[in-house]
């Protein structure tokens, strides 16, 4: 029991230190541990379809795994289109900063300008939308999106608070840029996207129209979502709303990391905060001298996610047809910094969603047969948790656990399967496989 003590603490520490024996800034295709681990995702039916694209000094390579849609036969591709959700505010944020650089905007410019019976002289700047320093709430009001109505939105901005705030990421915020600059411009936001990003960049399908050719199934896991969900209505396409393909996206990473003008990299310089000091749409991420820009979105059966470095070269896009509760994203941070981030695991089954209610009978604390170690297996925030205490009451692990289609559940990070024996509607015991070792934990109470 000790050995497995040691094993769950190991095994649920950072990445970090996972010497891969590839470099991804000179690969001449996608390496063979990240295609596996994509294929294992489809075939264990995590997700419908997978898409993924590297590029680096040496070229551009792609890999696609699964189909367009669950029902039909027609392989996911790079050129795939899917709903990229948050994606789409890297994109609004260049607008401004293509803008900029014509003179038509300022990113000073004060929205007391655009709007004074709604903002306040002295208050919000278009720059600080564009970072997430309005101090405006996270979320679109509800009766903007009910009514696609602009008013709500505006009513927000007689904030007076200190600015610039605090960074605090905000779709408000960035829904209100594309407003804005659809104010400033007399053009709508679809219309300035497509003539200061997609077209320069020569991006034909990326847009706020999908191509019904090439548009694949959204799905949630494995069941395919039909209707309107993922219709963004005009006044949050600032912060939402734009279709793109895996190719597409690259294309666009690309640029950055190679721009075909000076023109476009002090576009790029400018949208990448080398000239405020502050990136404009796109998050940060820096570790050990390592600067990461990237972006995710998800949602409505779509996922995606673009990020690169500007040290080795190298960018990365991941796109999926399917949303899922799971690691999916790790497999692009992995290709991003191999030696700090482990490819996720895809051999344990989907994850199923659990009411409240249907969590109950499991919670509680048991011990482990033969060992003096406790379990407390308690409902957060709607999830499950492990917690796992020594003797003495010294924590030696918390961690999420997930239920399977048939009715067992597991830690993602081992993996560590449960396997509940329940009586008169609650769990009396579990047993527990890890590997080629079985171990039984018994209710206390």
């Amino acid at each position: 029991m000790k050995a497995f003590i040691c094993l769950l603490s190991v095994s649920l520490m950072p990445l970090a230190g996972c010497v891969v024996g590839y470099d991804t800034a000179n690969v001449e295709r996608i390496p063979s541990p990240v295609e596996d681990t994509l294929q294992r995702a489809v075939d264990n039916e995590h997700r419908v379809g997978i898409a993924i694209g590297l590029v680096n000094p040496n070229g551009r390579y792609f890999s696609a795994h699964g189909v367009n849609d669950i029902s039909a036969a027609e392989p996911f591709s790079q050129h795939s289109q899917v709903a990229t959700g948050s994606v789409t505010k890297v994109f609004t944020a260049e607008v401004l900063a293509a803008l900029a650089m014509e003179n038509r905007v300022d990113l000073n410019q004060e929205l007391f300008e655009l709007w004074p019976g709604h903002a306040r002289p002295g208050g919000i700047q278009l720059g600080y939308l564009a970072t997430h320093r309005a101090g405006l709430p996270r979320d679109i009001p509800v009766a903007a999106l009910q009514h696609n109505d602009a008013t709500p939105l505006l009513d927000l901005l007689g904030t007076d608070q200190v600015l610039p705030a605090e960074y605090e990421y905000s779709n408000a915020g960035m829904a209100l840029l594309g407003l804005a600059l659809e104010e400033t411009t007399g053009r709508s936001l679809d219309e300035l996207v497509a003539s200061r990003v997609a077209g320069p960049l020569v991006l034909a399908n990326t847009g706020y129209v999908p191509n019904a050719d090439l548009l694949a199934q959204p799905h949630e896991g494995l069941e395919p979502i039909t209707g309107d969900a993922n219709r963004t209505p005009s006044v949050a396409r600032g912060a939402g709303g734009l279709y793109a393909s895996t190719a597409e996206l690259l294309t666009f990473v690309e640029r950055h990391l190679y721009p075909d003008s000076s023109q476009q990299k002090a576009w790029f310089d400018l949208a990448l905060g080398k000239v405020s000091g502050t990136p404009l749409g796109w998050k940060v991420y820096e570790q050990n001298g390592i600067r990461i820009y990237h972006h995710g979105g998800d949602g409505n059966g779509y996922q995606a996610f673009i990020g690169f470095r500007t040290d080795n070269g190298v960018g990365v896009v991941l796109v999926s047809n399917s949303s899922a509760d799971d690691d999916l994203q790790q497999v692009a941070q992995h290709l991003l910094m191999p030696d700090a981030v482990s490819l996720p695991s895809f051999d344990y089954p989907p994850a199923v969603n659990l009411s409240v209610a249907e969590m109950q009978p499991y919670l509680g604390r048991y011990h482990f047969v033969g060992d003096t170690n406790t379990v407390t297996i308690s409902e957060q925030s709607g999830n499950m948790y492990y917690s796992e205490f020594t003797a003495r009451g010294e924590e030696v692990r918390t961690a999420r656990m997930y239920a399977d289609r048939e009715g067992g559940f597991y830690l993602r990070q081992i993996p560590l399967f449960f396997k509940f024996k329940v009586t008169s509607g609650k769990a009396v015991s579990a047993r527990l496989r890890l590997g080629n070792n079985r171990f039984t934990m018994e209710r206390i109470e």
